[in-house]
This record gives structure tokens, sequence and C-alpha cells, in this order.
């Protein structure tokens, strides 16, 4: 619902409603973020339940394939729609007519989203089974992996306060009366917030999260706005977005095979890949005038190394934050909303304040951002191999062939 509001304010504003443009963008923020927290928990819980009913003790390669099913998915949908776009441009011969027909049907897209989210999105309450697997698992996990957690005793104390609360509706319910919500959004905020503060693994994450957030907003706020649009003209916008969103969604699947034959080697390699394509997209335009950037044969291949980098992101990016922090649900559900929130705030930092800097400036800012973010990846990868049993951290690429047939099969 909060989705509809963003895209909605688009086509507001083209008939001046700039003040529901705004409220629309502040709403959509907000529904974006619980969208995007929930979609992490929701292919997490369908990937672990996968594996398990597959037999497969270690569903890391799960969790990388159903990860670039939703990310493959999600891109092409995009992909369409920036697709139609342009081809909306062409057809009005250029004019200015192509735009709300455009988001008129953005707008008819997501409503039609928004009706069809309860029918085709269903609660998946966990098996005795699978409750009991993850309880197997969690027993695993090394104190050294817990004891940098935020699990430790908040999660204890919240476990009590929920009972509590719980045990209080169930009484007030025999005797008749309202039940009182024991939804407490702080709590929620504050797990994120503690997460974030003492969680070390999750923190050599977050530059990588802030690498695409910076990243995004400079490929939208000035290579698209300073060479495409005054170059090649606005309506091919569409074009070039929708060649890094194919490109994002072409490698979805070889990025989950990779993942499924190395196994840790293969999520470091994509990972580091990633980091490779963001640093081209700031290091091309430091070394590089606007006009030498303006021909289509360097902007297309400029957009599929963003794709490229967007593709990992997407993908194989989330599933690193599921295997890391699946042991508990709780703290990948912190860890979600950590990723989501250090993106979204790093992109926002860009659209408001990169109009201040200088082109060198924002170049620099997007060539070093992807070395930190590769670098701190790397540390959180070798911390991972580390806290691993014997028996996980030097998988055979053989190992998991059988899961990703049995998927084909499916």
């Amino acid at each position: 619902m909060g989705l509809l509001f963003y895209v909605t304010g688009f086509l507001t504003a083209l008939y001046g409603g700039d003040g529901f443009y705004f409220v629309g963008a502040c709403i959509g923020g907000i529904g974006a973020g619980l969208l995007w927290t929930g979609q992490g928990s929701y292919y997490s819980i369908n990937a672990r339940a996968y594996a398990f009913s597959a037999g497969d003790a270690d569903s890391s390669a799960a969790l990388a394939t159903f990860a670039s099913f939703f990310a493959a998915i999600y891109l092409l949908i995009e992909t369409c729609f920036k697709l139609f776009a342009t081809a909306m441009y062409l057809a009005k011969d250029k004019s200015s007519d192509w735009r709300p027909v455009v988001f008129g049907l953005y707008v008819a897209a997501a409503l039609i989203a928004v009706v069809s989210f309860p029918i085709f999105v269903k609660d998946l309450a966990p098996s005795a089974g699978q409750q009991h697997q993850q309880q197997e698992q969690q027993r695993k996990v090394p104190p050294s992996v817990r004891a940098g957690t935020i699990l430790v005793e908040v999660h204890r104390e919240e476990n009590a306060l929920r009972s509590e609360s719980a045990d209080q509706e169930q009484r007030e319910a025999e005797l008749g009366s309202t039940p009182t919500s024991s939804f407490f959004p702080w709590r929620d905020v504050s797990s994120v917030a503690r997460a974030l503060w003492s969680n070390r693994q999750l923190q050599l994450l977050m530059p990588y999260q802030v690498c695409f957030g910076l990243s995004s907003g400079f490929v939208s706020a000035y290579v698209t706005a300073k060479v495409v649009s005054p170059y090649l003209g606005d309506g091919y916008i569409g074009l070039m977005s929708a060649l890094s969103t194919l490109t994002a969604f072409s490698l979805a699947w070889p990025y989950a095979r990779l993942v499924t034959w190395y196994q840790h080697r293969g999520r470091w390699g994509v990972m580091m890949l990633g980091a490779a394509c963001f640093l081209y997209t700031g290091l091309s335009v430091l070394c590089l005038s606007d006009e030498q950037m303006a021909s289509w044969p360097f902007l297309v291949s400029y957009f599929c190394f963003y794709g490229a980098a967007r593709g990992t992101w997407e993908s194989i990016n989330k599933a690193v934050v599921a295997e890391y922090f699946g042991f508990d649900d709780r703290l990948k559900d912190s860890a979600f909303a950590a990723v989501y929130f250090t993106s979204g705030l790093s992109g926002s930092f860009g659209y408001l304040f990169y109009k201040f800097m200088s082109r060198e400036v924002l170049a620099s800012i997007n060539t070093i951002v992807p070395l930190v973010a590769g670098y701190c990846f790397h540390l959180s990868h070798l911390r991972h191999l580390a806290a691993l049993p014997p028996s996980q951290d030097g998988a055979e690429p053989s190992q998991h062939r059988g899961l990703t047939s049995s998927m084909s099969i499916h």
C-alpha cells in the first residue's frame, strides 16, 4: 500500500500535485522498508523449508537459489516497465505526452499488486520438524558466533515479555475483555540499533549496503541526468536503466549456480565481482569526461557493469545475510532491516547532496566506497569461515549439486 502511494505521487506531480508527491514518497519509503525486510525473512523461511524437505542439512545452497529466484522475478518485471517507458517515449514521437501514460500504468500495476498480495502470499508456519531442525542448527552455532550477536540477553528478555503478554491476552480473552496489543515497534527499532552497534559481522557487511545506495543515487542523479538525458534524450533513460536490470536478471541464476557449486568460494567470488563492478561505475567517471562517456557503446557497457553489480546485491548479498544470521529468526530480521535501512539511507543521502558536489568528488566517493566494501566483506567472509564447524568450512564443489538438480526438476 505504501508503494502505491509512492507511484501515485509521480502521476499527480505531472499535474501540479507536488505536495502529494512528497507525502507519497515518505509513505512509500515506510512501505518499502517493511516490504524488503519481510522479503528477506520470507525467502529465507522458504529456502530452509525446501532444504529440510530435501534432506539437506546445509541450506546455504537453497538460500542462494531462492535469493536468485526473488531477484530474477523482481528485476525482470522492472525491466519490462522501464522498456515500456522508452517505447512510449518513441511512440509519442518524443513529446511529453508519454509521461501520463507511463505513470498511469505504474499506478494501475501497483493497485493490482496490492489487491493480489493477500491472495497469493501465504503465511508460513514452520512445522514441528522444521522447528526441531532450527533448534539443532542453533545449538551447532559456535560460541564465538553467538557471543558477537545481540541475541544474548535481549532475546531472552523479549521472549519472556512476549510470553507474559500472550498469557495476559489469553486471560483477558477468557474474561471477555478486548486483548491488548503486544506489538511494540520501538523494541524492533532498538534491536536493529543494537545489532548495528554490537555485531561485528553485521558491521562488516554495512559498507556493501552503503556502496549500493550511493552508487544507485550516483547513476541516477549524475550519469542519467548529466550524460544520458542531454546527449541521448530523457526518453532513453528507461532503456539504459532497463539494460542494467536485464543484466542483473540474466546473471541471477549463474550467480546462484556458482554458489551452489563452489559454496563459500563461489559466494566470495560473486560478492567481490559485484564490488569490482561498483568500482567501475565510479572509476570510469573519474577517468573520462562527459563527452567521452556520451556514446552508445560506452553507455551500454557502463549500464551492463552496473547491472552486474546490482544483480549481486539483489541476490547473493541477501543470501549472505541469511547465511550469516539465519540461526536465529529475531537476529535475521534485525540484520535484513539494517541492510535496507543502511542502503536506503545512503541512497537518500546521494539524491539529496550529490547536486552540491563536484564531479570529481562524486566519482571519488563512488570509487573509494566499493574498495572499502569489498575489503570489509572479505573480512566478514574470513570470520564466517573461522566460525564454521570443520565439516562445513571447505565444502567440495560437487557436494550440493543434487539440490540444484532436484530444484530444476520441481
